[in-house]
């Protein structure tokens, strides 16, 4: 199969047709393909951009119809709406693994299903849209994908969210927000390792390990929450 014929069937999947091909095409280039393949770019940088894309997106959604919600309330939401799991959730919607361009031995390992890839190739499909049609018809796009999220994480509150929980707690008993900082990158591509490790002003408080930062550094405020709940547990200004 051509390449033409690879992106044509990406756009029927994501129910859009892209004015510049070369934006979806680096969208759906993961790292390990453009590590084979030099003239390739990978859509590591476009994956920075839509994580603050879809955060915009789903911040003024949550805004505008839930008047009556309070911030930390919208934050819980939102922190959901956005997790890795949600993301990989939405990609495997429109079946975003089946068009990516993998590496050789990324593809053999099944690495079009790993959440971590996922999440991360969604987020560049989010701003290779945003760059190529706007903000407006991104926020279209994004809104139609993640509506059942969205109405999930309204109805539970946003409860599983970690970090915020964490947040919340040092606030509310040290007067400080945590800060997270990852410590380590390892495997190859398609495998990839994080940690991080997040602190209260300069005492560490715990590290945690996951397949993508978000998920390293919910670990990690999993373990803190452990941590300062405890009664033994002593913060030095």
């Amino acid at each position: 199969m051509n390449q033409e014929c690879d992106l044509d069937l990406a756009e029927a999947a994501i129910g859009l047709e892209f004015n510049d091909k070369r934006l979806l095409r680096t969208a759906l280039t993961h790292g390990s393909y453009s590590a084979e393949n030099q003239a390739e770019d990978s859509n590591e940088r476009l994956e920075f951009l839509g994580d603050s894309v879809l955060e915009l997106i789903v911040t003024e959604e949550l805004f505008v119809t839930n008047p009556t919600l309070l911030e930390g309330d919208l934050a819980k939401i939102r922190a959901k709406v956005v997790s890795s799991e949600s993301l990989a959730l939405v990609a495997k919607k429109i079946s975003l693994g089946d068009h990516l361009f993998l590496g050789k031995g990324a593809e053999a390992s099944g690495a079009k299903d790993q959440q971590s890839i996922l999440e991360n190739s969604l987020e560049a499909l989010i701003a290779a849209v945003y760059l190529d049609k706007g903000l407006k018809t991104a926020g279209q796009f994004v809104l139609n994908l993640f509506k059942d999220v969205i109405l999930e994480a309204v109805q539970s509150g946003g409860e599983h969210d970690l970090k915020t929980t964490l947040q919340e707690a040092t606030v509310k008993r040290f007067n400080e927000l945590p800060v997270y900082r990852i410590l380590e990158e390892k495997g190859p591509m398609h495998q990839r390792r994080f940690k991080a490790q997040v602190s209260l002003k300069d005492k560490v408080l715990a590290t945690g390990e996951g397949s993508s930062k978000k998920t390293a550094e919910q670990a990690a405020a999993k373990e803190a929450l452990n941590l300062i709940k405890g009664d033994h547990f002593i913060f030095d200004y």
